[in-house]
């Protein structure tokens, strides 16, 4: 009996040790500072950032519903769906070409449609800002909004994404202050 009590206990302890090791860490409304993307922002509060990723990836109601992404990618780097790649001397029109086909290119988008491409300014750095929806295979229509930038040999991606009916209005001032504040280190 006291050998059942023990490997009781033993599961236990494993099983609430694994509970302890989140991979979400509690935002508070703050300046984040990132220094593996080196960059710095004000976070809203009541956002959570996933720990265990290459990327800066927060959310509020749940990694499908909605999200922040930050990427600092070199030219160097393969995309994720397009064969297109960066390269030096990159124009910022060259990267709005490439961003909208890997949009375009990725098989988990139906119906893309970009809404609107634009000119924008990130900490004092010519960007673009493309508007854009598309259907999950689910048929659930997503809203998302990508910054670019190029800075020091890198690509600079920032962007939102939540569904559209309901996350998307309610979390984008969030992240319209979160792109407001955001900084280069």
């Amino acid at each position: 009996m006291s050998q059942r009590r023990y490997i009781g206990f033993l599961i236990l302890f494993v099983f609430l040790q694994g509970c302890a090791l989140t991979t979400w860490t509690y935002l508070y409304d703050r300046e984040y500072q990132d220094s593996a993307r080196k960059f710095k922002a004000q976070v809203s509060v009541d956002w959570y950032k996933f720990n265990w990723t290459q990327s800066f990836v927060i959310t509020k109601d749940g990694i499908l519903l909605d999200r922040i992404v930050v990427e600092r990618r070199k030219f160097k780097d393969k995309l994720e769906f397009t064969k297109k790649k960066y390269f030096d001397d990159m124009s910022l029109e060259d990267l709005i070409e490439i961003e909208s086909d890997n949009l375009k290119s990725n098989d988990k988008t139906n119906k893309l449609e970009i809404v609107a491409n634009e000119p924008a300014k990130l900490d004092n750095y010519a960007a673009y800002r493309l508007e854009y929806t598309y259907f999950t295979k689910d048929n659930l229509k997503v809203r998302g909004l990508l910054y670019g930038l190029i800075a020091d040999e890198h690509v600079y991606r920032i962007y939102y994404e939540a569904t559209d009916q309901h996350y998307f209005k309610e979390n984008k001032p969030a992240f319209d202050h979160f792109v407001e504040t955001f900084r280069l280190l």
